[in-house]
């Protein structure tokens, strides 16, 4: 009878190890890796505006998820709220009425340290004097080059007609971009394009539609077609292709390619518990931030994660009274 030869024998027994212990120890590490949640954790940083309690004014803080840690970026006895990023992450724009005008609050940035706060624009009114930017809902556009907003052009006469505008670094320059007798508001980018909400279809309904507008040639293009949204509240996802927004205090998905509406089962805390809005995509599109309240009377608002895929819901700070977010 043939045998092996030693050298054989040597090989049989190297790959015998390699089988036997190397092979389930690589899957005892596959597996710890695809338990490891770091992959679906939010990352980033979120900019909110919040009172530390009923009697004080509302002021910008940031969010890291890295640490939790909340730092307080404006420190004005003022309104401070509706805060943008810049692309960079280094500034914030916001909205302030420390110098108001008839036509509401006005615009400013700010270090994200809390140094600098300077008016985004001032504009001239006569050759010797200027007032700011006056303004709402900024948001800053992802190459850095514009600030999108809503400004309101008859408050001064009590009227609610708030049309688009576009503050250019490049050219220092506001441009308008919409003009109707609908509420066009609350500007914001998903990726290079501007969207916004309006109830241009009914001015006398105000239920509100998400819109998207060319920068360039002004077109407008309507996005959604939803039942009834009052809040005006819309994020659309950095990765697919589906919108979510507030209607009768529920979150509901709407998918852009077929049109669907589907709305989003959150275990809430109790039953008298309502989104409010605003709400923001974390950019991996697995997460969203969105200002929720207890029904119960108060004004309080609460900030709250909501993991989508699981439905999980989580509150973030213990500030009570939350009233925007944005998430980079």
């Amino acid at each position: 009878m043939k045998t092996c030869n030693p050298i054989s024998w040597i090989i049989i027994l190297f790959l015998y190890s390699i089988l036997f212990v190397c092979f389930p120890q690589s899957c005892h590490q596959s597996i710890t890796r695809s338990k490891d949640s770091s992959s679906t954790a939010p990352t980033g940083k979120l900019v909110f505006s919040a009172r530390a309690d009923e009697q004080s004014p509302t002021q910008i803080y940031t969010y890291t998820f890295a640490d939790s840690q909340i730092r307080q970026v404006t420190h004005f006895g003022s309104y401070n709220a509706q805060p943008s990023w810049s692309p960079n992450g280094e500034q914030i724009v916001f909205v302030s009425d420390s110098i108001a005008t008839t036509l509401g609050p006005s615009l400013w940035i700010i270090n994200v340290d809390g140094s600098q706060p300077h008016p985004m624009k001032r504009v001239p009114i006569s050759p010797t004097d200027s007032l700011t930017q006056p303004g709402k809902w900024p948001a800053w556009s992802p190459d850095g080059r514009y600030i999108a907003f809503s400004v309101c052009i008859n408050c001064e006469i009590g009227g609610r007609n708030y049309e688009i505008s576009l503050y250019d670094f490049e050219e220092d320059s506001i441009l308008a971009l919409t003009q109707n007798q609908a509420r066009d508001t609350q500007p914001f980018w998903v990726n290079t394009t501007l969207a916004f909400a309006s109830n241009r279809v009914d001015p006398m309904v105000h239920s509100y539609d998400l819109y998207t507008i060319n920068v360039d040639s002004k077109e407008v293009q309507r996005i959604t077609n939803v039942e009834e949204n009052l809040s005006g509240y819309f994020a659309w996802s950095p990765i697919t292709q589906i919108i979510l927004y507030i209607s009768h205090t529920h979150i509901f998905s709407y998918q852009i390619s077929n049109k669907s509406t589907n709305q989003i089962q959150v275990a809430v805390p109790n039953s008298a518990f309502e989104f409010t809005g605003p709400m923001s995509w974390g950019p991996k599109g697995r997460h969203i931030v969105v200002i929720a309240s207890a029904f119960d009377g108060s004004t309080k608002q609460y900030l709250y994660l909501i993991e989508l895929n699981t439905e999980k819901i989580k509150k973030l700070t213990s500030f009570e009274y939350v009233s925007s977010v944005e998430w980079q």
